[in-house]
């Protein structure tokens, strides 16, 4: 019959063991606390991809307006929410809330959108302003890294059908895990790139990272 395996653990207690040389190997940078549920690596190491998201309920945004006194509007479609961004003026919405602690790099702001139109190009533009605990900064509207844009694209051809767009955050106020965020999202059918003639109905509002 076949026994199990014997031999002398390598290390102190405590410490992973590991093929060393084919010998049991432990190392002071590698070793688990059992009482505790913990595993502690000292050193250069190796870290796998952590991807995450954060969504914005439409319905919950701050209404804001850059040269009107009423804002962008919140409605109820076909027993759904939606976030009208005007045809005729720039608007701008924002939502406020903490980065979580997971957060590694490469935002971007994924946008559901619906129009009336079939025809037309529309170009949306989002900013952020990340502040940390404790930074001699104030918490409010004027502290913004520079504005990102969208590329150019064309509104679904057939009126009412979702489309989605993204945003590369690249100007992202060098945003750290657990910040206090700010986050804008503005049309400004001012543009010469927006030439869709109806309002913009955000369906869905998505920070990702990876």
């Amino acid at each position: 019959p076949s026994s199990g395996g014997t031999g002398t653990p390598g290390g102190n207690n405590t410490e992973i063991q590991f093929n060393d040389s084919s010998s049991f190997g432990g190392d002071s940078n590698f070793v688990w606390d059992k009482n505790a549920d913990r595993l502690t690596v000292t050193g250069n190491t190796i870290t796998t991809k952590i991807t995450g998201s954060i969504g914005f309920p439409v319905q919950s945004a701050r209404l804001l307006s850059v040269d009107k006194p009423v804002g962008p509007l919140i409605s109820v479609q076909n027993a759904t929410w939606q976030l009208l961004l005007s045809a005729d003026y720039s608007n701008t919405v924002s939502y406020q809330f903490r980065m979580p602690s997971t957060y590694s790099a490469n935002l971007q702001l994924k946008l559901g959108y619906t129009v009336t139109a079939s025809t037309g190009n529309l170009q949306l533009f989002s900013s952020i302003a990340a502040i940390t605990s404790g930074d001699s900064v104030v918490f409010n509207f004027n502290n913004f890294d520079t504005t990102n844009n969208s590329t150019v694209f064309s509104v679904p051809a057939t009126a009412g059908y979702l489309g989605e767009v993204s945003i590369p955050m690249t100007n992202n106020d060098s945003v750290a895990g657990e910040d206090g965020m700010i986050l804008k999202v503005n049309r400004d059918p001012t543009d010469a790139d927006d030439t869709c003639a109806s309002p913009v109905a955000l369906r869905y509002i998505q920070l990702t990272w990876e």
